[in-house]
């Protein structure tokens, strides 16, 4: 889903989301969106090379690489630090 969401008096921001495996992934950071009585032209743009571009009226707001803007991947964590791989033989 993406576009311009502007509920009330609150919430005035574009939306960019991706379904993947079952979930809806949220942009981690807002872009505003303008608040005026114009029209406003929104284009998303999403290259082979995992990078993104978001323009409004034809103007960059943000532009990145999707697995650091959306939650694509979970954290790479090691519940214990100290625990390591061992390798058994036989």
């Amino acid at each position: 889903m993406f576009g311009p969401d502007i509920c009330g008096y609150d919430t005035k921001k574009v939306q960019a989301i991706f379904h993947h495996n079952g979930d809806n992934l949220l942009k981690k950071d807002d872009i505003k969106c303008p608040t005026d009585e114009y029209t406003h032209y929104y284009m998303l743009v999403v290259n082979s090379d995992d990078t993104y571009e978001i323009f409004v009226d034809s103007e960059s707001q943000a532009k990145g690489n999707l697995k650091d803007d959306w939650a694509f991947e979970l954290p790479k964590t090691i519940k214990d630090p100290d625990a390591k791989k061992t390798r058994r033989l036989g």
